[in-house]
Formats: structure tokens, C-alpha cells, sequence
């Protein structure tokens, strides 16, 4: 597997989506294996492949992927505007339900502790697990090699 192309956007996708339509359109393209998609919102990652699934309609085998950052969101929102068939995404921490999980407890019961109204999700889950490595690492270093800056 090789890159067929790549791209950036900021606002309108014009670059990426335009990307898409390329390769799409070249003749003698390849069609992808997979498209990926790190996208810095849901809302983009959406576009961008519901534009890769207009794209290439005709070919149902190919493989889309976003990473987790797109949110609980991004498979509801998708379903909106495309097909969700062959649409994956990663996650890097075990889904909040997997209450038996230590680290899952935890999270949920911090978010209960600090009376935080909002629901658990994988983002803050991540976010949560990035925190507590973050106070693991501090607090096993020792302050002189923090204020010198040789901890890291």
C-alpha cells in the first residue's frame, strides 16, 4: 500500500476534497485500498469522507479511517450523509462501558466524585487517561529536574 495523495485544509477542505477529485478523476488512479482521515473535528472528517464515499461509490471494498479525536458523534453524523459501511474507527482506551476495566472505574467514578453534569465519552476518556499520565510522570520526577527542564 502506498500513498495515492495527501493533503491539508483549514476551513472550506478545499485542498483535500480537491485531492480526492484528482485522483477520482485520473484515469489511469489506482482506486485507494483505504482512505484516512485525521481530521481536527467531526465535522470535517464527515465531509471528507462522505466526499470519498461519493468518490468512489463504485467501489464498496475500500477502507475508511479517522482516529478517535472525531468524538461518539461521528458515526451518527456520518450515517446523516453516507454510508457507514467499511468506516472505522480507532480507539486507543477501552470503551467506557468496560466498567470491569481499573483505569474505566476510575474515570467514572472522578466524573461522578466531581459532580460533572456531562456524560462520559471516549474523548474524555482520553482525555482523562492523558491527565493521569501526565500526574504520574510529575509526581515521579523530582522538582529540580522539572525547573531545570531535564526531566523531559
Amino acid at each position: 500500500m502506498r500513498p495515492l495523495s495527501n493533503g491539508s485544509c483549514s476551513g472550506s477542505c478545499a485542498e483535500v476534497l480537491g485531492g480526492l477529485s484528482a485522483i477520482a478523476n485520473n484515469a489511469r488512479a489506482v482506486l485507494p485500498q483505504a482512505v484516512v482521515v485525521w481530521a481536527s473535528s467531526v465535522d470535517v472528517a464527515v465531509r471528507v469522507i462522505a466526499a470519498a464515499k461519493t468518490q468512489w461509490a463504485s467501489s464498496p471494498g475500500i477502507v475508511y479511517l479517522c482516529p478517535s479525536i472525531v468524538g461518539d458523534s461521528f458515526r451518527s453524523l456520518l450515517s446523516n450523509v453516507a454510508d457507514v459501511s467499511n468506516v472505522f474507527v480507532s480507539q486507543v482506551v477501552p470503551p467506557v462501558t468496560y466498567t470491569s476495566h481499573p483505569l474505566v472505574a476510575r474515570y467514572l467514578n472522578a466524573m461522578q466524585l466531581y459532580g460533572s453534569s456531562a456524560q462520559p465519552s471516549m474523548l474524555s476518556f482520553e482525555g482523562y487517561v492523558s491527565a493521569r499520565l501526565a500526574i504520574t510522570v510529575l509526581q515521579s520526577t523530582s522538582a529540580a529536574a522539572i525547573r531545570d527542564r531535564t526531566a523531559f
